[in-house]
């Protein structure tokens, strides 16, 4: 995870050269974790190995929210949308997000993903950049 638009770019500038053409995303973490194990939302502590100084980007598209396990601390490790196949059971988007914040919040406390991967979980905002 980078930071900045900067950062983005100077990795790009050591990576081989690819025929496709290269799609930017900005994240976005909900304030709290889904804690499957207790059915609760309970708050996030921030990483204090990690600095953190996310530059905002101008005029981002919201593409839809996902869920992914992180059962390590603070690093994501997959979506449960498509990782797991869950998208198959609930309603998503082109992009396999769902559609709204409230959408993500609800199916988590309702247990549609309950025992898929360890927890606990959390709601990303994915926004694409031009």
């Amino acid at each position: 995870m980078l930071n900045s638009r900067a950062e983005a770019e100077r990795a790009l500038e050591r990576a081989p050269v690819e025929a496709e053409p290269v799609l930017a995303f900005y994240y976005e973490l909900y304030g709290e974790q889904w804690n499957d194990s207790l059915n609760r939302w309970e708050g996030i502590s921030a990483d204090q190995e990690r600095p953190i100084a996310v530059e905002i980007p101008r005029a981002p598209k919201l593409e839809g929210f996902d869920i992914v396990s992180c059962s390590l601390g603070n690093q994501p490790e997959c979506s449960l949308l498509s990782c797991s196949h869950l998208a198959e059971r609930v309603g998503v988007n082109e992009c396999c997000l769902l559609a709204t914040l409230e959408q993500a919040k609800t199916l988590l406390s309702c247990g549609q993903f309950h025992g898929c991967e360890p927890g606990p979980y959390r709601i990303v905002a994915v926004y694409s950049l031009g």
